[in-house]
């Protein structure tokens, strides 16, 4: 390098840049009760700040301790599945889907500064749904 400094500036999706209306949680619980085969409420697990895939684990070793990993591997790749079908269609009427105040100009003056990314614990392709 030459002395010029290099500069990454990354972010979140949910509350930090944008609101979905609890889009993503709601389509989060619908797929761990329909691949979990959970009935009611799944309370007393927090889902801020953790990646999707540990979410989902954390859930099904409170309420099916009884599953083994291969097929807590396996339950995970249908719930992945379902969770992106609900959310999708969410997005089909994103009403209370909200771009954050001053996030587009934040983005527009970090791209002339340096580079972006998104640090995220959504799985990929439910990143790219919510933006």
């Amino acid at each position: 390098m030459t002395g010029t400094s290099q500069r990454l500036y990354l972010f979140d999706i949910d509350g930090t840049m944008a609101t979905t209306n609890r889009a993503g949680s709601r389509s989060f619980m619908r797929s761990c009760r329909h691949t979990l085969g959970l009935v009611g409420e799944v309370d007393g697990v927090l889902m801020a700040g953790k990646l999707d895939r540990v979410i989902f684990q954390e859930i099904a070793e409170r309420f099916r301790p009884d599953l083994d990993d291969g097929e807590l591997n396996e339950r995970w790749l249908h719930f992945r599945q379902g969770y992106l079908e609900h959310l999708r269609a969410e997005s089909e009427d994103p009403r209370g889907w909200t771009l954050l105040p001053g996030v587009k100009p934040l983005l527009e003056r970090c791209s002339r500064l340096g580079s972006m990314a998104l640090l995220t614990g959504n799985v990929r392709e439910g990143a790219y749904i919510k933006l």
